[in-house]
Parts: structure tokens; sequence; C-alpha cells
């Protein structure tokens, strides 16, 4: 399996987990997207989630050097948490 294919993987799956996690919840949600020097993929996952979630308030941040010498370039994470903005 190419690293593409391993990718698409690894999103869908993180897709299907977040989708369970948020299923109940009752409050606004936000995700947080991070890159290790990968922005042209962390755009296409962002750019995804917006579709898929659209009541999910989506941002957008980097991994520093410090985490990222220890991922590795072109790692992509997110996390997820209550949408602070979203209380009124």
């Amino acid at each position: 399996m190419g690293r593409n294919a391993k990718l698409k993987k690894a999103f869908e799956h993180i897709k299907r987990d977040f989708a369970a996690a948020i299923a109940d919840v009752d409050y606004p949600v936000q995700v947080t997207f991070f890159d290790a020097a990968a922005p042209e993929l962390k755009a296409e996952w962002m750019a995804d989630f917006k579709q898929s979630f659209p009541n999910v308030r989506i941002l957008s941040s980097i991994i520093g050097p410090v985490v990222g010498v220890h991922v590795g370039q072109g790692c992509i994470a997110l996390i997820w948490s209550k949408d602070i903005q979203g209380f009124a």
C-alpha cells in the first residue's frame, strides 16, 4: 500500500472516530488541525472536514520545532474541544 493510500485510509478512520465522538454532544465543537511542514495536506483535510462537518468550527495551526523534531516533517494532527466562541 502506497503512502497516499495509507494517508487516505488514516484520514477516513479519523473522520469516522470524530463523527462517533461528537455524535451525542450537546455543545458546539471546534477542531484544530496542525501540520509539520505539510500545509497542502492540512488544507485538503481541513476542506474535507468543513464539507463533512459544516457545524464544526475549523482552525489551523502548526507543529512547532520542539514537537516537530520528534514527529517528523509531514506529520498532521488534530484536536477537538468545546467551541467556547459558540456559546451565547
